[in-house]
């Protein structure tokens, strides 16, 4: 028997298969759509509601003292004064 006849090359996946075109803008609009009772337009972009939004104290040292660290995709996360946990 061939070694060769058993041994397949490999090239990688098939990326047209697994990321078809359209799936991306599609999974946009599905995101978007999902989230638009929770987010508000904001200068441009989104940002979560107030009354969605739940503070709670640092999760390792229980403080409840924090700064605003950064926005990312409407959410805002915060930096524990205390220990510096984001």
């Amino acid at each position: 028997m061939n070694a060769d006849a058993n041994t397949a090359k490999y090239s990688g996946p098939d990326t047209a298969k697994l990321h078809p075109e359209g799936v991306l803008d599609r999974m946009k609009a599905l995101y978007a759509e999902g989230i638009a009772g929770y987010m508000d337009e904001v200068d441009g972009g989104l940002e979560l509601k107030d009354e969605c939004a739940e503070r709670v104290s640092c999760y390792l040292c229980g403080s409840e003292q924090s700064r605003p660290f950064l926005k990312a995709s409407g959410f805002r996360y915060v930096q524990c004064l205390d220990c510096d946990m984001v």
